[in-house]
């Protein structure tokens, strides 16, 4: 603003507060001892500070009291996917698909209307549920292309509907809990209100000693406490119409709220009231204060976040003597910065550029690989299983034709011939040895 007056400024933090004796230290006390002439900062009306100050019309609405907490800090794992289910729920899987598999076998084996029980009636190529055919119908109904050829017998598929029925639901809860897994990290805080903070026990909170939170709640203690007498004495007038003192419709939040704040301890400045915050990973403590200096500090720090929205807003405004003659002046001249927008511009560009990075971050924000890492290693590990069993395959095989050269049947006749043709289908079929008919089968 261009006045024409020559000024000296003098800085300082604190803007003071009010003695027992009705005095003010800080800057409000200089003003009222005439020490200085104004005060442009981020001072909110209040009014204790008009009984020995005014205010000039405010020149900033968008403040009040905040609650800032750390954004919660979830571990990265390249299994992450694993947690969704816990231990006990994975070996519960694991034993339903070893109890399938072994009743599959079980009843195909001694059903007497199993495609191996009954060779008249079904293909020779019939799909015979030995140990390894029944494991790897367990393990593949879990797919997408499910287990295969059902087995033939009724007592069989009567078990295989109930394990699809099982492998449906386990599917479905894993699907819905990966993506409330994957997602968590995006989720700021189960608390959304002041009056949620005030209500649990997990969260741990505090205030700057003397500060306007502090202040504020220890003025709305002093009302709950005095609606309560003054419904004590309404309840005690009026009990012949059924009024009792218990009965007091009135939920008593900021005396609960100032006794847990003195219980976790008073931070000596709103400096390492935020250093306090960042230290708890957990997101454990919050620190209640000025709304504008938190929204400052989130945007400096990516980490913090808020709870809810700013409550006991009060406007910011320059302050002067009492009967000063700057106060026509100054209002005046607000005024006409009001009329042009030039506050609302100005509080525009300052944001803009105080703002950092943590809005795009967080747009940005998506399932990392560090979240589903783990997916693509125990890919990978399957790869490399089924290379490592070509070469044993590989090898067992060279050794077996090995074998078969030097062994010498003890009649003329081919025992184990080469080759035999399916006359039916016109293919050829290579017969396996006996030991490999055991290892494979």
């Amino acid at each position: 603003m261009d006045m024409d007056f020559d000024y000296k400024l003098v800085t300082s933090y604190d803007f003071g507060r009010r003695l027992r004796n009705g005095t003010w230290t800080g800057l409000v006390g200089l003003l009222a001892g005439g020490k200085i002439d104004i005060i442009v900062g981020a001072l909110t009306v209040t009014s204790k500070r008009e009984e020995v100050i005014d205010f000039i019309t405010p020149y900033f609405l968008h403040t009040g009291i905040g609650i800032v907490i750390r954004r919660p800090s979830h571990g990265k794992s390249l299994f992450k996917f694993m947690t969704v289910f816990r231990g006990e729920v994975w070996l519960s899987i694991l034993s339903a698909i070893t109890a399938t598999t072994l009743m599959i076998w079980l009843l195909d084996k001694y059903s007497p209307y199993s495609s191996r029980n009954i060779t008249n009636k079904y293909h020779k190529r019939c799909r015979k549920f030995s140990l390894k055919e029944s494991f790897w119908f367990a393990v593949t109904s879990f797919t997408p292309q499910g287990g295969g050829e059902l087995p033939n017998c009724l007592s069989a598929r009567i078990l295989v509907g109930a394990y699809w029925i099982f492998v449906v639901l386990v599917l479905a809860t894993f699907t819905a809990n990966l993506a409330a897994f994957l997602t968590v990290e995006q989720i700021e805080s189960p608390v959304k209100s002041l009056e949620q903070l005030s209500k649990q026990s997990r969260i741990k909170y505090t205030v700057v000693k003397n500060s306007i939170a502090h202040t504020y709640i220890k003025n709305m203690k002093i009302a709950e406490e005095m609606l309560y007498k003054m419904w004590e004495k309404i309840a005690i007038n009026y009990s012949c119409h059924g009024l009792e003192v218990w009965d007091y419709p009135v939920k008593e939040q900021f005396g609960g709220m100032l006794a847990a704040i003195e219980k976790t301890k008073f931070v000596p400045s709103f400096k390492e009231g935020i250093q306090k915050v960042l230290m708890n990973e957990d997101a454990g403590f919050s620190l209640i204060h000025d709304a504008v200096e938190i929204k400052y500090h989130i945007q400096k720090y990516c980490k913090l976040t808020t709870i809810g929205e700013p409550f006991a807003k009060r406007p910011y405004a320059i302050a002067v003597q009492q009967g000063s003659r700057w106060t026509q002046e100054l209002a005046r001249r607000l005024l006409e910065l009001q009329k042009i927008r030039f506050f609302e511009s100005l509080h525009l560009k300052y944001w803009n550029i105080t703002k950092s990075k943590c809005n795009s971050l967080q747009e940005n924000e998506g399932i990392s690989l560090q979240s589903l890492g783990g997916v693509f290693i125990a890919t990978l590990s399957g790869l490399l299983l089924s290379v490592i069993s070509l070469c044993v395959e590989v090898i067992f095989k060279k050794r077996n034709k090995i074998n078969m050269k030097t062994f010498k049947p003890p009649f003329k006749q081919n025992v184990y011939p080469d080759l035999i043709t399916d006359k039916e289908f016109g293919l050829g079929f290579i017969k396996k040895t006996v030991l490999e008919e055991f290892i494979f089968q």
